[in-house]
């Protein structure tokens, strides 16, 4: 049986986040395969207007998914967070997924 994917689901991206910023208790969102482009969009807008949400792409393809992670007052990625434990400090420069 195929997974329902976001735009299946008809996913309210904007909704999404306002729920996790209103939440002190999550450090971070994962948020559905089967986003469309934009969507995808609208979340990173979201997370650069809100500023202290860094948002980060992983996988490929149909298995590409977005996550935010809330960070702290000093521009740093919680430590509760998996990035926050692989990296000490955020950087604006941002990295795309490439192969050379």
């Amino acid at each position: 049986m195929a997974e329902a994917t976001a735009q299946d689901t008809g996913f309210d991206v904007a909704t999404a986040i306002e729920a996790f910023l209103k939440d002190d208790s999550r450090k971070s969102l994962e948020l559905p395969t089967g986003l469309t482009a934009d969507q995808r969009k609208q979340a990173k807008k979201l997370a650069d207007v809100h500023g202290n949400i860094k948002c980060e792409s992983y996988g490929f393809g149909a298995e590409r998914k977005l996550h935010l992670f809330k960070q702290d007052g000093l521009g740093t990625v919680s430590e509760a967070s998996p990035i926050g434990r692989l990296q000490e400090a955020w950087s604006p420069v941002r990295v795309k997924n490439t192969f050379i």
